[in-house]
C-alpha cells in the first residue's frame, strides 16, 4: 500500500475495508488552524485534480465530512519520533509529523502543527489518486521526516525559467514533501535578482522582478516550502565584473570562469553589503545563503577575508549563514550556521586528463580548478571542529544533472539524453539513489560531523528548456525525497510501476517530459 505514498512512509498498518471517495473531498479543519485554505485547495486541484470543500460542524448536510483534521499535542507518542537537524523555517515550532487514519467511514489526519496536517493531507491525496473509484484500502499511516531540511538546489541562471515554472516546481516539491527550494540566482552567465543601487547587474538580461520573488516566496510558504535565495560570491561573478569592471580591483582573470570579487576594492565591499542586505530583507527563513564555492584563482587570504566579512554581515543582521563547503576555510562559521557539502569523497581533477579533452583556452582554468580541489578533503573536518552542521549535497548521488546509465522506454528520449547531463560525471542508474544513507558518507563519518539536512542539486549547463529539466529531474527527485525523509531501506521494493501515479502529477504540473526509465516504467501495450 505504501507504494502510492511519496516519500515512502515510516510505518503503515493495514486494516479491513476501504474508503470510497467520489466527487469533491469535504474536509473539516480546526478553527485555530493557521494556514491558507484557498492555497491548500489550489494545491489539491493542481496536483491530484481533487476539489476540496471546507465544511463546518458535521459536514455538508449529508453526514460526516470525508476528512477530519485534528491538532494534537506535539508530545503525543502516536506521532512517532521528532525530526532532527536544521529547521529552514522561521517557525521553530514547525512539526511535519502526521497520522493518517483511513477507515471505511472516513479519514482522520492528526498532527501537532499545520505543516503536519498539510503533509498528511498530501498523503491522502496520493492515496486517492492511486486507488481512484476502487477505494483507498483502510490503513493507518504514521509518518514524519528524519531531517527537517530536505531540499532542491535549483540553477535559475544557466537556463531561464518563467516564474510560473518556479511555482509549478514548488508544487512538485510539496507533492513529494520536500521543504526547501534553494534558488541559485547569480553566476558567470547572468544575474537574476535585482540589487538596489546596482542596476547594471540585471540590465539587458532576463531577471526576476523583486515583486515576483516576493510573490514566489509567499506562494511557497503557503505550501510549506521555504525559499532560500543564493547570490554566489566571491567566485562565479564574471557577469558582475563585466557590468561593473571596478569590482575586479584591476585584476585580469585568466578565464571568465575565474573572475572573482576583490575584497580590497571599495566597490566590492559596497556590493557585498547591499547583496547581504537584500537577501536578509527577502529571505523568509532564518538562513541567508552566501555562496562561496569555486572561487578559482582567488588567493586564499583574500577569499577567507571576503567570506568572513560576508558571514559577519549576515550575523550582524540577526540571521544565520549557510554556505558551500569552501566557506569553512574562513574559520568564521558558528554552530548556528550550516555548511553545504557538495564535493563527494574521491572527487578531484586530473588536470592532464582534462586538458586532453579540453580546448587550449580552458587549460589555465583547468589548473586552477585542480588546485582548488586539493583543499576540499579538509572542509568536513573544519566543519566538525567548529561544530557546524552539514547539509549534504554530494555530487554522487545528489547532483541530478548526471547522465543516466539506463535507457528510456521512449527511443526519442535516448536521442535527447545524449546531449543532456554534465559530461564530466560518470553516468549512474537512477537506482543509485535507492537506499543511500547520507549519514554514512565516509568523509562525514571519519570527521565526526553532524548531518542536519539533505539537498539535491540540478545544474543547467546542458539544459535549455523545461523538457530538458524534466528529463534530468524526474523520477530522481522522488528518490531524493525518500533519502531526505529517511524512508525505510529500499529492501525488496518493486521499482517497476512505482511512480505511475506520481507521473500523472508531474505531467499535470508541466513536467510531462520526465525520464521514462526502463527501471521504473513499462512500455505501453
Amino acid at each position: 500500500m505504501s507504494a502510492a505514498i511519496s516519500p515512502r512512509p515510516r510505518h503503515v498498518a493495514a486494516a479491513d475495508g476501504a474508503l470510497r471517495l467520489t466527487g469533491p473531498l469535504t474536509v473539516r479543519a480546526p478553527e485555530r488552524l493557521d494556514w491558507a485554505a484557498a492555497d491548500v485547495a489550489a494545491f489539491a486541484q493542481a496536483t491530484a485534480g481533487v476539489e476540496l470543500r471546507w465544511v463546518d460542524g458535521d459536514g455538508d448536510g449529508d453526514g460526516e465530512p470525508d476528512v477530519v483534521l485534528e491538532l494534537v499535542d506535539g508530545g503525543d507518542p502516536s506521532l512517532g519520533p521528532a525530526a532532527s537537524g536544521v529547521e529552514p523555517r522561521a517557525d521553530a515550532s514547525a512539526d511535519e509529523r502526521s497520522v493518517v487514519v483511513v477507515a471505511p467511514a472516513g479519514a482522520r489526519i492528526l498532527a501537532a502543527h499545520a505543516e503536519g496536517l498539510f503533509r498528511g493531507l498530501t498523503t491522502l491525496l496520493q492515496l486517492r489518486l492511486a486507488h481512484g473509484e476502487e477505494g483507498i484500502p483502510a490503513q493507518t499511516v504514521t509518518d514524519g521526516p528524519v531531517y527537517r531540511w530536505r531540499g532542491l538546489s535549483f540553477d535559475a541562471v544557466r537556463c531561464w525559467y518563467e516564474i510560473e515554472v518556479l511555482e509549478r516546481l514548488v508544487d512538485l516539491l510539496a507533492w513529494h514533501k520536500l521543504s526547501v527550494l534553494h534558488l541559485h540566482l547569480s553566476d558567470v552567465q547572468a544575474w537574476r535578482l535585482p540589487i538596489p543601487g546596482w542596476p547594471r547587474l540585471t540590465e539587458g538580461g532576463a531577471h526576476y522582478g523583486t515583486a515576483q520573488v516576493e510573490a514566489l516566496i509567499d506562494y511557497a510558504a503557503r505550501r510549506f516550502v521555504t525559499v532560500v535565495l543564493e547570490i554566489d560570491m566571491p567566485g562565479h561573478t564574471h557577469c558582475a565584473v563585466a557590468a561593473y569592471p571596478e569590482l575586479s580591483g584591476g585584476r585580469t582573470a585568466v578565464h571568465p570562469f575565474a573572475s572573482f570579487l576583490d575584497p580590497d576594492a571599495e566597490p566590492v565591499r559596497a556590493l557585498r553589503r547591499d547583496v547581504v542586505a537584500e537577501l536578509v530583507r527577502l529571505s523568509p527563513g532564518p538562513f541567508v545563503h552566501v555562496g562561496g564555492d569555486e572561487a578559482f584563482g582567488m588567493p586564499g587570504e583574500l577569499y577567507r577575508r571576503f567570506v568572513a566579512d560576508a558571514i559577519a554581515e549576515v550575523h550582524a543582521a540577526g540571521r544565520r549563514v549557510i554556505g558551500w563547503q569552501e566557506t569553512t576555510r574562513s574559520a568564521a562559521l558558528t554552530p548556528d550556521d550550516a555548511v553545504q557539502l557538495w564535493i563527494s569523497p574521491g572527487d578531484g581533477v586530473d588536470a592532464e586528463a582534462m586538458k586532453a579533452t579540453t580546448p587550449a583556452e580552458f587549460h589555465p582554468l583547468v589548473e586552477l580548478v585542480a588546485e582548488s580541489f586539493l583543499e576540499a578533503p579538509g572542509d568536513v573536518g573544519r566543519a566538525a571542529e567548529s561544530a557546524v552542521p552539514l547539509i549534504v549535497s554530494p555530487t554522487a548521488p545528489l547532483y541530478l544533472d548526471r547522465k543516466y546509465a539506463e535507457a528510456s522506454i521512449v527511443p526519442e528520449q535516448n536521442d535527447r539524453l545524449a546531449r543532456l547531463g554534465f559530461p564530466n560525471y560518470e553516468p549512474a542508474p537512477s537506482t543509485a539513489l535507492c537506499g543511500w544513507d547520507p549519514a554514512v558518507q565516509k568523509d562525514v563519518v571519519a570527521a565526526g560531523a553532524v548531518v542536519a539536512g539533505v539537498e539535491a542539486a540540478i545544474w543547467a549547463e546542458t539544459i535549455d528548456d523545461v523538457a530538458g529539466l524534466s528529463l534530468l529531474l524526474l523520477p530522481r527527485l522522488a528518490l531524493v525525497a525518500d533519502i531526505a525523509w529517511g524512508s525505510p531501506a529500499d529492501g525488496g521494493v518493486e521499482h517497476a510501476g512505482r511512480f505511475d501515479t506520481h507521473a500523472r502529477v508531474w505531467s499535470a504540473l508541466g513536467f510531462g517530459d520526465y525520464f521514462r526509465s526502463v527501471l521504473f516504467f513499462s512500455p505501453e501495450p
